[in-house]
């Protein structure tokens, strides 16, 4: 994971974001999501707990963070590919969508 103490803030902020998973992201699984029969391109989607280390007071303490791990098979690029995000509300087809969106602006930067 990239920096869990400031996705815990944009979580107390109501800020979305969606990212790629990094290769080297440790996690539990915590839950799995039912997936829908008519994505077939979504092969997991799940609740996941990630632990990092926050100093309170001058002590080391470990805080989870709950977040949702998408797992995407993308046909075209025959390839898979993997999505954190904080909102729990939306399909993840919309999550999916929202990363390929993200892509198309940052191709003109």
């Amino acid at each position: 994971m990239v920096n869990c103490e400031q996705f815990n803030l944009f979580n107390q902020g109501d800020i979305y974001f969606v990212i790629p998973q990094k290769d080297n992201a440790t996690y539990t699984c915590i839950k799995k999501f039912e997936l829908k029969e008519d994505e077939l391109s979504v092969l997991k989607d799940e609740l996941i707990e990630v632990i990092y280390k926050k100093e309170v007071d001058g002590i080391i303490i470990n805080k989870p963070l709950q977040l949702r791990r998408i797992a995407h098979y993308s046909a075209k690029q025959d390839a898979t590919f993997i999505y954190i995000t904080n909102h729990f509300d939306i399909e993840a087809r919309q999550v999916i969508e929202i990363y390929k969106n993200r892509w198309q602006i940052e191709k003109f930067f």
